[in-house]
């Protein structure tokens, strides 16, 4: 029984992900028709993507001023409406302005959601399973992009982008229905003082021969309270642990974006088209296999995060991920008969290394290694972040693809991906298998280098 609790709670709270994923790959297929419709310039091109990742800065800012006053279901609920609302107005923009405001919408929405379903399945998952449970987050948002790079290329004969805003609405209302099924996490009920409902919770979501986990995450939520005597909210902080804790994660949620691949994935086709792929159906195609790789690899990446760890697979995401951008970055310096293949081996390759390193463990170490206290606080502040810097990147990436070209594209991205080697390198920790009130030590053990 607790098996099945255990997956209807993961998909329903992971459909956020696809929800997120959809809209970054519906951006891909909708742009160019959306360019030909509105007469857009490459500042409005970028300005109409990257609107979403700054409103998602103002959703992130209310989702951690809300995840522990309301609860992580409630805030999921109205993120839900949101983001129904925001795809109806998207596909029923009349004119340009119209669709940046519904994409506020939905942006506000993502940042919400995408702060809260990480934590929310992380606090809901056994120590045992969590990095997986979390990675479902990962994998639903290549799901997502992919769905929408399948139904763009379905659409894009009648160039009908109203058609792929609007598929949205359908996951949206799943999303909605689904958080009314689910109950709210055990860590948040301990943090309210719900013990007894924090524990019916536990017993109906943990394997039977692993139910001594609940003495212990609740003896863990004492001694996470005892460390924390004297210090109140914000001023948790202060302590060196969440301290260093915070200033990981920001620092990931800042380098994932720069390796290039919310770029690589919004503007596919453009680059695709700047490599030397001629025709809007192989330019989609070619983006479509992207799709499909990335699918495959956060698969791969989930059977792998509980075995051999998180920090494994960061490092070896970003050293990948440099060495696919190198190749990307010569083939446009040598030019054709390379040029085209070689950036496509290069981009599937980049995708690999992310999906099985880079983007999943940026989820999953930010909704594990903050105290409970703080934990939508402290993934609130990184989020937005990582939402800003998200937006800078894409309003600009057109204007810098079309002045520097490939190369120089990707050799600034190589640049970011050997800076993230060498800080995972040197301060990724490893929590692997140990309940989340008992992490600390692991960053207390990093913190002071032992």
């Amino acid at each position: 029984m607790e098996l099945f609790v255990r997956i209807k709670i993961t998909a329903i709270s992971a459909l956020f992900g696809f929800l997120f994923g959809f809209d970054t790959g519906v951006m891909t297929s909708a742009l160019p028709f959306l360019t030909t419709q509105f007469s857009l310039s490459n500042f409005m091109e970028g300005l109409v993507v990257s609107v979403v990742p700054l409103a998602a800065v103002a959703g992130t800012v209310w989702g951690l001023k809300t995840a522990d006053t309301m609860g992580r279901i409630k805030v999921l609920l109205i993120s839900a409406i949101l983001f129904a609302l925001g795809a109806l107005g998207s596909a029923a923009a009349p004119e340009a302005s119209v669709l940046l405001a519904a994409r506020l919408l939905l942006g506000f929405a993502i940042g919400a959601s995408t702060l809260v379903a990480p934590i929310y399945l992380a606090e809901i998952a056994p120590a045992k399973y969590r990095g997986a449970v979390v990675g479902t987050f990962q994998l639903m948002i290549t799901i997502g992009i992919l769905f929408a790079f399948v139904s763009g290329l379905a659409f894009s004969p009648g160039q009908d982008w109203r058609a792929m805003f609007a598929i949205g609405v359908i996951p949206a209302g799943l999303c909605i229905v689904g958080v009314l099924l689910v109950p709210e996490t055990p860590r948040w009920l301990l943090m309210q003082g719900q013990i007894k409902d924090a524990r019916r919770v536990l017993e109906n979501i943990t394997p039977k021969d692993e139910l001594a986990e609940i003495d212990e995450a609740m003896a863990g939520s004492e001694a996470e309270k005892e460390k924390e005597t004297g210090v109140e909210g914000w001023q948790v902080f202060k302590l060196a642990g969440v301290r260093f804790a915070l200033l990981f994660v920001i620092a990931t949620f800042v380098l994932a974006p720069l390796t290039g691949i919310n770029a690589v994935l919004t503007y596919a086709p453009a680059i695709f088209s700047n490599a030397g792929f001629s025709g809007s159906n192989a330019q989609f195609l070619a983006t479509i296999g992207l799709g499909v790789i990335n699918v495959a690899v956060t698969v791969v990446m989930m059977s792998l995060v509980d075995r051999f760890g998180r920090r494994p697979l960061f490092i070896t995401g970003f050293a990948g991920a440099a060495s696919s951008c190198v190749l990307v970055a010569a083939s446009y310096a040598i030019g054709e008969p390379l040029q085209t293949y070689g950036a496509l081996v290069g981009l599937l390759a980049m995708i690999v290394f992310f999906g099985v390193g880079i983007g999943p463990m940026a989820y999953i170490y930010a909704s594990e290694l903050f105290p409970l206290s703080v934990r939508a606080k402290g993934y609130g502040i990184a989020s937005m972040v990582f939402w800003m810097t998200n937006f800078i990147l894409l309003l600009v990436f057109p204007v810098v693809l079309a002045a520097a070209g490939g190369v120089g594209s990707f050799i600034m991205f190589t640049g970011f991906c050997l800076i993230g080697l060498l800080f995972a390198v040197k301060y990724a920790p490893e929590p692997k298998g140990t309940v989340l009130e008992r992490v600390d030590d692991e960053i207390e053990r990093v913190f002071k280098g032992k």
